[in-house]
């Protein structure tokens, strides 16, 4: 997300340890995320070079998706449902998800959003966003009870966005905060492989996005913690 360095990074949680409950949406840059722009550029037939989609990009706040950069934001629906949840906990952190920022805003809530594209510091009110990009990931003063991320999964790691995760996490009470991910079904395995440990499992159905097509929708999950997970590794 945002372009932010790091000098000094601190040392990351082994993955055995508990973590915090993070979010994560299957897909490309769709709650408000963005990608690096590398694999965006595909050159498409008809499409022009840069842009992940031929269909119009939709809106948020006034912020314009960004396709070159995967950045994609839930339709109505997806962020009913997904609110929901947010609004079990006190203060969740959005990374990569601008769109659940924008609700959490308006709820009145306590949270914060990590994302590269500064636009958004002139939508959310000042410390609620923070510029930041999971190429160079750093712990933030900000006592999150729960994690929801959306990434650009075309182009991002999964074993880096656990890394990402797992850094976040600077106490004990972060580590053990619930992980919620959006991400493509096409490597379930995967997910569930590199965010071992979070005790994620598909909630369905699928997620909903204003300008992405029917078919690919279709195969975007949300994955989040099993009602039997323990933070402490029991189960």
């Amino acid at each position: 997300r945002g372009a932010a360095d790091i000098t000094q990074q601190p040392t990351m949680a082994s993955s055995s340890a508990p973590r915090a409950s993070l979010v994560v949406i299957a897909g490309r840059h769709k709650g408000g995320k963005r990608a690096s722009s590398s694999s965006s550029k595909r050159g498409v037939k008809g499409r022009p070079e840069g842009v992940a989609t031929d269909l119009k990009p939709s809106s948020v706040a006034g912020v314009t998706e960004d396709h070159a950069f995967e950045q994609f934001f839930y339709d109505d629906a997806t962020q009913d449902r997904i609110m929901r949840l947010v609004q079990n906990h006190e203060r969740p952190l959005f990374l990569c998800n601008p769109s659940l920022a924008v609700r959490a805003e308006r709820a009145g809530m306590d949270y914060l959003l990590l994302d590269r594209d500064p636009r958004w510091k002139k939508v959310l009110p000042k410390g609620r966003f923070r510029q930041f990009e999971l190429s160079s990931p750093r712990q933030m003063r900000f006592q999150y009870d729960a994690v929801f991320v959306d990434p650009p999964f075309a182009n991002i790691q999964l074993r880096d966005l656990r890394r990402t995760v797992d850094l976040l996490a600077s106490n004990e009470a972060q580590a053990a905060a619930p992980v919620y991910l959006a991400f493509i079904s096409d490597r379930e395995d995967a997910v569930l492989d590199a965010f071992a440990g979070y005790g994620l499992e598909r909630k369905g159905p699928a997620l909903g996005y204003a300008s992405v097509k029917q078919s690919t929708q279709e195969r975007i999950y949300l994955y989040g913690p099993r009602a039997d997970w323990n933070p402490d590794g029991a189960c």
